[in-house]
């Protein structure tokens, strides 16, 4: 086998398995190498007879002392009792009639899960039954987690991994692509060690190890990239030169709002840039609400009056809807005749067909859209600027095909992530940077709050004021689907909870990652026109779409989060004139996780918050949801491996400049180790 073979040449792979591994973005081999476990699980020994600590996850022997009770309904019940020689326990299995018939009286099992103490009478619910035999074999090393879509088994994704790295043919092809005084400075391990630990540590620390090596290569790519195209540009003078913005500047005094201090001295640096020689390459880091779009209309707008056309590339269809919609008021509004033009996949053939057609033949024209825009049979005459909006959703290759539809096309960035300056210096390189802290006048402050779950009540309380009061509401899940390996909310089982909750005329809609886009642009769309109440989502929301109308949003688990994420999130709310709320439900007993999440309760500040996160966060426990939300990196988080972060981009620096002839070759190499 080879890296580059598809999944199906592993035995046992059919053709209903692949299109199961398909799903979950996995189609070659190098795919499946780089599909890592979610989480692990170590296996502890049983705790002598009536040990146990209630409230504890543990693995007690214990003997079937009654006949399984079947309760059926809404939700399947199977309830048993065991004994471990001193205490009894009730046992309790929810949807999961099947297990009904293996629980035999007077035999004996190792059942793994959490005691708790209900009225006296210790309970465990949803624990997994091992052998004896079994759960000796499975304590020998952690066990693998997968992430799954319905049908695909964990044991599938452990075995083909397992199949694969046993493989002598890749066992050949995984030799080493880092120079060796990287490997040597660090003290790497082979990259084939390392995909062995990824997948089957044997301890965490072995796991920890290999996981350093790869989130280094992450960086590493992620940084020669972005140097090594960059030193191609800095001596490159520009054609494209923007003069006489003093009439764009008077327009301020068209709008309804007055521009704050901070966007105004972006526009400064921003007119100040394309005035000059050289290619404008800035981004605008603005807090949620801070008001950078209608910056970008006036830089686009600038440019429109000087002849040129542009573009701004959101991430969604959905965004790029509301930006559209946003940018024909700004020139109504101001009074400049030049056409905006929308361009998305969601759009009909006729419909992108024009579009692509005005792009081509008309200049100046103000383009809107998604990647639509960097398809090869979208061209435009005299393209001038090219802006990027939340940029770090999309990768550095796609940034760069926007501006390439042009000659010199100046860059402008926006992102509602505010980062740390020490962070920002490394991960835009040598962009300009534009800090946007101002808040327009008129927002309120959204009024947060940390509870815990005996405040549920009172949360859908305030929830449905609001709901009768005409407004919506977010409630955020960490988890797409139930698991039975980690306790959090998950999207599909708290919408059914919900509709039984909230009275019956309450609309309750879904929202998740694994939806195609036309389903989350469907569902997105009539959240945005008031046609739902209430939108339980995942983080998939996270991207600025903006919902005036909604008041409420209820973050369950958000221990699990990091507080910039956090604070995104919240952001998504607090968007029109009336008051709004964010509730953050701390699903953790851990004085630390509360110590966190107070801190969003403290400010609101973007930036502090920022600070605050690199601050708290370190490296600690992968073997959870990885937080920074920043999907330029398969593994790597921003904040917990700063430090390998600045190591990376100080090597990257040295190669370009030493051995830039080298940079190709290592970018390929590479391409196979990390997220492509």
């Amino acid at each position: 086998m080879k890296l580059e073979d598809p999944i199906t040449v592993v035995k046992g792979v059919g053709s209903k398995t692949a299109e199961l591994f398909e799903k979950i973005g996995v189609y070659s081999i190098s795919d499946m190498l780089l599909y890592f476990p979610r989480t692990f699980l170590e296996f502890p020994d049983p705790v002598e007879n009536g040990l146990f600590k209630v409230g504890n996850e543990c693995a007690i022997r214990a003997e079937i002392i009654s006949r399984p009770i079947v309760k059926k309904g809404k939700i399947p019940v199977v309830i048993t009792n065991v004994t471990d020689g001193v205490t009894d326990i009730k046992l309790i299995w929810f949807r999961s009639v099947y297990i009904a018939s293996q629980l035999k009286p007077g035999s004996s099992r190792i059942f793994y899960g959490t005691v708790v103490s209900k009225d006296g009478i210790f309970t465990m619910e949803q624990p997994r039954m091992f052998s004896e035999e079994d759960y000796v074999n499975l304590q020998k090393n952690m066990q693998p987690v997968y992430p799954l879509v319905l049908g695909l088994k964990n044991n599938t994704v452990r075995k083909t991994v397992k199949y694969i790295l046993e493989d002598d043919g890749i066992k050949e092809s995984l030799d080493e692509i880092l120079p060796y005084d990287i490997v040597k400075k660090y003290g790497f391990n082979s990259i084939k060690k390392t995909y062995e630990s990824m997948h089957f540590p044997k301890s965490k620390r072995n796991f920890a190890d290999a996981r350093k090596r790869l989130v280094y290569q992450e960086f590493l790519a992620f940084s020669l990239r972005l140097k090594y195209e960059r030193s191609l540009e800095d001596d490159r003078g520009n054609g494209i030169s923007v003069k006489n913005v003093d009439d764009i500047r008077r327009l301020e005094d068209t709008l309804p709002f007055k521009l704050t201090n901070s966007q105004k001295s972006t526009l400064d640096d921003i007119f100040n840039d394309i005035s000059k020689e050289h290619t404008m390459r800035r981004i605008i880091q603005g807090d949620v609400g801070s008001g950078k779009t209608i910056v970008a209309f006036f830089a686009m707008a600038a440019f429109a009056s000087n002849g040129y056309s542009s573009a701004i590339m959101a991430p969604t269809a959905v965004l790029a809807a509301q930006h559209y919609d946003s940018l024909c008021e700004f020139l109504k509004m101001t009074g400049l005749p030049y056409e905006a033009v929308l361009l998305t996949g969601s759009l009909s053939e006729k419909q992108k067909k024009d579009a692509r057609e005005k792009l081509e033949r008309k200049s100046p024209v103000l383009a809107v859209g998604t990647q639509a825009l960097i398809q090869d049979k979208v061209k435009f005459k005299n393209l001038g600027l090219a802006v990027t909006d939340e940029q770090h959703r999309f990768g550095v290759r796609q940034r760069m095909n926007l501006s390439e539809k042009g000659n010199d096309t100046h860059m402008l960035y926006m992102s509602a992530t505010p980062i740390p300056r020490t962070l920002s210096m490394i991960l835009y390189g040598d962009l300009s940077i534009s800090d946007m802290k101002d808040m327009p006048k008129g927002r309120l402050p959204i009024k947060t709050a940390v509870i815990d779950d005996s405040q549920r009540k009172k949360a859908y309380q305030l929830m449905m004021r609001e709901i009768n009061e005409g407004r919506q509401a977010y409630i955020i899940c960490p988890l797409v689907e139930e698991s039975e390996l980690t306790e959090a909310r998950d999207t599909f089982t708290y919408t059914k909870e919900l509709k039984s909750i909230l009275p019956s005329y309450v609309k309750i809609d879904m929202l998740h990652g694994k939806m195609s886009p036309s389903e989350k642009n469907t569902v997105m769309h009539r959240f945005a026109r008031g046609k739902t109440d209430v939108l339980v989502s995942t983080t998939v929301v996270e991207v600025g779409v903006n919902v005036p109308n909604a008041t409420v949003i209820m973050i369950e688990n958000a221990e699990r989060f990091g507080l910039s994420q956090l604070h995104q999130l919240r952001g998504r709310v607090g968007r029109g004139s009336a008051q709004s709320y964010c509730m953050l439900v701390n699903g953790s007993t851990d004085p630390k996780a509360q110590e966190r999440l107070n801190i969003m309760h403290e400010s609101s500040d973007g930036f502090y918050i920022s600070e605050k996160d690199l601050a708290l966060r370190g490296p600690g426990d992968y073997f959870g949801i990885r937080q920074s939300g920043d999907p330029s990196f398969k593994l790597a988080d921003i904040y917990a491996d700063s430090s390998i972060l600045k190591d990376a981009a100080a090597d990257a620096q040295r190669i370009v400049e030493t051995a830039p002839d080298s940079v190709s070759e290592l970018l390929l190499k590479l391409k196979y180790r990390v997220q492509p």
